[in-house]
């Protein structure tokens, strides 16, 4: 049987690590821009909060 992703180390493990990774900072990063756009005064506690939240629902 060949394998799928050929001799990549990490394999499909990596591609999950990455995926997952995304789904957490996409949002994050989001909401960091937003909120320095409007200026307001609590950027980084917002960019923690989505941060926890979208850690947490995976």
């Amino acid at each position: 049987m060949i394998p799928v992703f050929g001799p990549v180390p990490g394999g499909m493990e990596i591609g999950v690590i990455v995926l997952l990774l995304t789904i957490i900072l996409a949002p994050a990063y989001h909401v960091y821009r937003d909120a320095k756009a409007r200026g307001g005064g609590y950027v980084y506690p917002q960019t923690m909060g989505m941060l926890l939240v979208a850690s947490s629902t995976i």
